[in-house]
């Protein structure tokens, strides 16, 4: 999985071939196995890559709710807005 936050700018992104626009202070999830791709405008952003079965490891309080979201049973919203 991949979450990118938004610091400056904007960047018209599309995943699965749905688009829309991150401006700063928006996040965005991407989930792996989707095609994503983006078109920056004047755009800075950091980008996290991380294996969700880390979560599974150490914390069994949410290892069955990890384990919908990797295997996409439970889709994150993939993009939070910063006015949310």
């Amino acid at each position: 999985m991949k979450s990118f936050v938004f610091l400056e700018g904007s960047l018209t992104v599309t995943l699965d071939e749905k688009s829309f626009i991150a401006t700063a202070g928006d996040i965005i999830f991407v989930h792996s196995g989707i095609l994503h791709s983006g078109i920056p405008d004047n755009c800075l952003y950091q980008c996290i890559v991380f294996d969700g079965n880390v979560f599974l490891k150490n914390n069994s309080v949410c290892a069955g709710y990890m384990q919908k979201i990797i295997h996409q049973e439970i889709l994150i919203y993939h993009h939070l807005h910063q006015s949310i």
